[in-house]
């Protein structure tokens, strides 16, 4: 699965780590699920709202980011 803000719009995503834990909140993100066994893309939702609690032991974040200094 993979959640992202929609940037067009207006969407953000806030990852917190605290203790053992991590909390993903976000507004007007895309979430898209795959199938387990074919791992394919199965579904694509925007979400108005999303709070996701994970254990640390169970969770990989990847991001990557565009430095404003770059976009002016």
């Amino acid at each position: 699965m993979s959640l992202a803000p929609d940037r067009e719009a207006g969407g953000t995503l806030d990852v917190e780590l605290d203790g053992g834990a991590v909390t993903v909140r976000g507004k007007l993100c895309r979430f898209v699920w795959c199938h387990v066994k074919k791992k394919k893309k199965a579904g694509e939702k925007l979400l108005a709202e999303v709070e996701i609690t994970i254990p640390l032991a169970q969770c990989q974040i990847n991001w990557t980011f565009v430095d404003a200094d770059d976009q002016r």
